[in-house]
C-alpha cells in the first residue's frame, strides 16, 4: 500500500541548513519558487522530509493530528509495518505500506512521475515485476495517483489538443482510495490565491503567527492553481445574489477585479519584473503579467 498526503501534508526542509520550513512557527526569509512558463525549471534548495503526522506551531497552541491517526490505524489495527522506498526488506511486498511525501508546492504532474519512478524502483528493488499497489490519497494527493495511473511517467503532450489517457500507471496501480479529493477542484483554492493560507481560514480574523501563506507565496505555488474549480464547479453572485457569468480562467477576469497579487500589487509585479530580467518600466510590467503562472 501506498499513503499520499495532500496539500500541505508533507514536510519541507532545507538540507543545507536542516531547517524545518514547514511546519514552522516562524518564516524563512526566502520562501516562494521561482516563476517562470517551465514548472520543471522553478525549483529551490527546498526538499520534502516525512509525511505530517502531528504538529504544535506553538508552546500555547494544542498539538494537532494530521496524518497520525491513519498510520497509526494501518500498523496497530490494519496489520500493516511501514516500508522503506530506498531499502525494503525481503517480504515488504506484503503487509507494508510506503509513504510518498513531496513538495506540495510543485506542479503535480512532475509529483505524479516521480511516484511513478520510485513505484518502479522499488518493484525492482523487491524483485516482484508482476507488483500492483493500493493507493490510499487523500486531498491533492489524489490527484497526483489519478494521473500516475492515467499517464505513468510521461508528460501532457504540448499543443491544445484533446488528450486521451494511455492507463500506463495501470501497471503499477490495482485501487485508488480516495479521501476529499478535489476531482472537480477547490473554491479553497480560489479563495487561496486572493488571500493566502491561514491556519484559521475562513472569515475569522488572521493571526499573523498563523498566516503560514501569503497570497504572495500561493501564486508562486503551481499546485494550487491545478486546484482551481473546474469550468460549471462554481458559481458566483453578485450583490443582488443573481448569479454572474465569470470565466475563472481568463486573465483579463482576474485582471477586472484585481483577483490575487498578480494584478493588485504592482510591487510584486516590479519584484517579478525584475526577476525575469527586465528593465522594471510600468509598460513591461503590464507586459510580464502575461508569462505568469494564471495564464
Amino acid at each position: 500500500m501506498i499513503v499520499i498526503p495532500g496539500i500541505l501534508g508533507s514536510e519541507l526542509i532545507n538540507p543545507k541548513t536542516g531547517e524545518t520550513v514547514w511546519p514552522s512557527a516562524f518564516r524563512t526569509s526566502k520562501e516562494g519558487l521561482p516563476i517562470s512558463p517551465d514548472l520543471a525549471a522553478n525549483r529551490d534548495d527546498l526538499v520534502p522530509g516525512k509525511i505530517i503526522e502531528t504538529v504544535r506551531l506553538a508552546r500555547v497552541l494544542p498539538e494537532v493530528y494530521v496524518y497520525r491517526d491513519l498510520l497509526e490505524a494501518l500498523r496497530r489495527y490494519a496489520g500493516y509495518r511501514e516500508g522503506n522506498w530506498e531499502n525494503p526488506a525481503a517480504n515488504d511486498y506484503q503487509d507494508t505500506f510506503y509513504v510518498f511525501p513531496y513538495d506540495w508546492r510543485q506542479d503535480n504532474v512532475i509529483n505524479a512521475r516521480e511516484l511513478v519512478r520510485r513505484i518502479e524502483r522499488l518493484k525492482s528493488r523487491l524483485q516482484h515485476p508482476d507488483l500492483k499497489f493500493n493507493i490510499v490519497a487523500h486531498s491533492m494527493g489524489g490527484l497526483i495517483a489519478r494521473y500516475a495511473a492515467m499517464y505513468g511517467d510521461a508528460d501532457l503532450p504540448s499543443g491544445t489538443g484533446p488528450i486521451q489517457p494511455t492507463w500506463l500507471g495501470a501497471a503499477h496501480i490495482s485501487k485508488i482510495v480516495m479521501i476529499g479529493v478535489p476531482n472537480e477542484g477547490s473554491a479553497d483554492a480560489f479563495a487561496t490565491l486572493i488571500e493566502g493560507y491561514s491556519i484559521t481560514e475562513g472569515l475569522r480574523r488572521r493571526v499573523p503567527l498563523l498566516n503560514k501563506l501569503t497570497a504572495d507565496d500561493v501564486v508562486r505555488t503551481p499546485s494550487v492553481f491545478q486546484l482551481m474549480p473546474h469550468v460549471g464547479a462554481v458559481r458566483f453572485l453578485d450583490e443582488n445574489l443573481q448569479a454572474l457569468e465569470l470565466d475563472l480562467y481568463d486573465p483579463e477576469v482576474w485582471k477586472h477585479y484585481g483577483w490575487s497579487v498578480i494584478y493588485s500589487s504592482p510591487d510584486f509585479r516590479r519584484r517579478y519584473v525584475g526577476a525575469a530580467g527586465t528593465d522594471g518600466e510600468n509598460s513591461k510590467s503590464e507586459e510580464s503579467t502575461s508569462i505568469l503562472p494564471l495564464c
